[in-house]
């Protein structure tokens, strides 16, 4: 017979393999004092289930630590199995080193509590855990709720488990179970527990925990608490996606900051303009990742990234994006097309953009055009070889592997040589192969996504996408020419480029969609344009039975945003739209929409006055008073529609159809867009409301007023 403590052993020894401590009590973990940076666990006689979260340390340490301390138990998560330790022997496969958030079985002598104090690691604890099962400590906060706590893992969680001293048992949490079944409800401050996931993760406990944050009183709490959780979520995400614990810095709300948003050393440096921007986590994750180039880097605080700006807005801009896409489900391939359509003003090739006031003087799409050279070249140093580097296939960004070569860059830029020496060690090629290759890829891109674009004609192009039937196509081309006719000879507005893709069949839609918008259309989807100088228009042919498609509305916006591009209006001091009231802007759409009609197989114009005129009758303000949306609710939509078709038919009737359109073309250059109503017109605001008022009281009395 085995002697009794031998026996004990054995029998300790059973129990832990299969999860059943037969012996002794567990540790409990309590928020030992006020000190964040100090966890004290109560140990009881017998066997407890423990975090260790100190710095890196010999396992003796546990022993010095906890005097009356028999045996220690680790895991060894790659191989799955146990690692052993005494006082004075450790196995082959023994504990020999602790690592911080690690999670310990300790076996407590005597018969008393023991109180035990630790130092926690600084800067935070990353947890790395492998497929199967891991025995890890928890270092986050006091009382988390252990659903938030496991929530990073997603599906690949399967259970977690602690042991609990009263039931002689384990308090269990497996997702989705109900609330009965789960008995773990919250983490304690140093509890050690058993974690199964089906797939390898890191886990970053510490929050944001160790920034300073410098927040106005002007800020509201509510605010502030936005900004350090949004915070909170930008570290956790670089640290468990890169390891990267994070460096200590400050967050600061400057009142005096011109620039949306800053960074300098050790600083994140946030105007008053970006506490209410719904992605603010996303513009605390670029500022972010330059607090990392300068840690990463090893840079003096007075010292600047020596890289080309393009690659120290272009890293920091696509580590932006990563985070978008994690947080809120942006696909990479729409984040390439947004970044696409804003970069397409920018003249310079990408070795042209190292100066930082290309970057800092508001010349915001380089950030873009930067961010697609890093999305470039993360891609060609993850290519297992040159024939698997396919940029330009669909959805390529999408299936990408981030190997972090923009992480390595910096990492690797301290020791190197010269920025050159250490862009060529990561990326695999030198700078100047990569702005040839890159160059090249920014064309094909350009001419795959807006086919206009690549080709040397100030015209809009069709574009057929799948099998289209011979008569379809004709009645689309048909469409698509009579649009071009009649706002260029009727209307005057000017030339036009943009690409319309007519697409046939579920897949070629999709196609399409996907190639124009970055995602699969909805159910339901007809027709969708995007805008500015790469507008777009996927238009399904099947979903009806005969042209125009709405292709006239789409030339439309398209004609307008030319000549009056948004970026080049001021904001109207009373709050209009910086296009003008909404009587005016809708004059103009629903005149030439009806007068496109009348050119075809429409209704001529005067039958269209005619079903107009008995509901703009019961409108009762005058036409000015619609300037807002809301004072269009009042009046009655459709009603007050009506009634400003008759201020563009007269309009047009007056001073011709042109005007409709030279009123745009002069909004830019004037001062107002009163200005830009007389010199299109001819005539001054007042004046035209004086003329149309009476116009109206002979054809369009509102009906309260007629009955006199």
């Amino acid at each position: 017979m085995l002697p009794t403590s031998r026996r004990f052993f054995a029998l300790a020894l059973a129990a832990i393999a299969l999860g059943f401590l037969l012996a002794g009590t567990s540790a409990r973990a309590s928020a030992a004092s006020d000190d964040p940076d100090m966890v004290t666990t109560v140990l009881q006689p017998g066997w407890n289930m423990v975090a260790w979260l100190g710095p890196e340390a010999p396992a003796t340490d546990l022993f010095e630590a906890v005097p009356a301390l028999r045996r220690a138990w680790g895991w060894d998560a790659d191989h799955q199995r146990y690692e052993r330790r005494t006082r004075t022997s450790v196995p082959r496969h023994g504990l020999r080193t602790l690592q911080p958030g690690m999670g310990l079985w300790l076996e407590l002598g005597g018969d008393a509590p023991f109180e035990w104090t630790q130092a926690v690691v600084e800067g935070g604890v990353l947890v790395s855990l492998r497929a199967g099962r891991n025995l890890v400590g928890w270092a986050g906060a006091d009382g988390m709720e252990t659903e938030e706590a496991l929530a990073r893992f997603g599906a690949s969680l399967t259970a977690a488990s602690r042991w609990a001293a009263d039931s002689q048992g384990y308090d269990r949490y497996r997702p989705g179970a109900g609330g009965s079944a789960n008995t773990l409800d919250e983490l304690r401050r140093g509890d050690g527990l058993w974690v199964d996931v089906t797939a390898d993760a890191r886990w970053w406990q510490s929050g944001a925990a160790g920034v300073n944050y410098v927040l106005p009183d002007s800020v509201p709490t509510d605010r502030q608490a936005s900004i350090r959780d949004d915070m909170a979520s930008v570290v956790t995400f670089f640290a468990e996606r890169y390891a990267l614990k994070p460096p200590e810095f400050t967050v600061t709300v400057d009142p005096g900051l011109d620039p949306f948003a800053a960074a300098r050393a050790r600083e994140i440096l946030i105007s008053p303009r970006a506490l209410n921007y719904s992605l603010l986590g996303a513009t605390l994750a670029h500022e972010y990742f330059h607090v990392l180039q300068w840690h990463l880097g090893e840079y003096s605080s007075n010292v600047i990234d020596p890289s080309p700006r393009w690659m120290t807005e272009g890293t920091a801009t696509y580590a932006g994006g990563l985070y978008r896409q994690q947080r809120w489900g942006t696909t990479a391939e729409a984040l390439r097309l947004s970044r696409l359509r804003h970069s397409l003003t920018v003249a310079e090739q990408l070795d042209d953009l190292t100066l930082s006031r290309l970057f800092y003087g508001g010349a915001g799409p380089a950030y873009s055009l930067a961010a697609i050279a890093v999305e470039w070249l993360s891609g060609y140093a993850a290519a297992d070889s040159a024939d698997t580097f396919a940029p330009t296939a669909p959805g390529w960004p999408g299936g990408l592997p981030d190997r972090a070569a923009h992480v390595a860059y910096y990492d690797g830029l301290s020791s190197a040589v010269g920025w050159e020496a250490a862009f060529e060690a990561t990326f695999g090629l030198p700078p100047g192969d990569f702005y040839d290759s890159f160059e090249a890829y920014r064309d094909a891109l350009t001419a795959s996504h807006f086919p206009h674009l690549g080709d040397d004609e100030e015209r809009p192009l069709l574009v057929f996408v799948g099998e289209v039937a011979a008569e379809t196509e004709t009645a689309v081309r048909a469409a698509f020419e009579a649009v071009q006719t009649f706002f260029t000879d009727r209307l005057g507005a000017g030339p036009a480029d943009y690409t319309v893709f007519a697409a046939a069949g579920r897949d070629s839609v999709t196609e399409a969609y996907a190639r124009s918008f970055g995602v699969d259309p909805s159910d339901g989807f007809c027709s969708r344009a995007s805008s500015g100088p790469a507008t777009v228009v996927v238009v399904d042919v099947g979903c009806r039975s005969a042209a125009p498609y709405s292709l006239d509305r789409y030339h439309y916006d398209h004609a307008r945003d030319r000549l009056a591009p948004w970026s080049s209006l001021a904001r109207d001091e009373d709050g209009l739209d910086r296009r003008g009231p909404w009587w005016l802007r809708q004059a103009i759409r629903i005149y030439t929409e009806r007068a496109f009609e009348a050119s075809g197989d429409g209704a001529t114009l005067e039958e269209t006055r005619t079903a107009q005129l008995p509901l703009a009758r019961r409108v009762t303000p005058a036409l000015a008073s619609l300037e807002l949306s809301a004072d269009v609710v009042a009046a009655g939509y459709h009603e007050a529609r009506a009634l400003t078709f008759l201020a563009g038919a007269w309009l047009a009737e007056h001073h011709g159809e042109a005007s409709l359109f030279d009123y745009y073309r002069q909004l830019p250059a004037s001062a107002s867009w009163q200005g830009a109503f007389e010199a299109a017109f001819g005539m001054s605001v007042a004046d035209f409301h004086t003329a149309f008022e009476a116009y109206r009281a002979e054809t369009a009395v509102p009906a309260s007023d007629s009955s006199g």
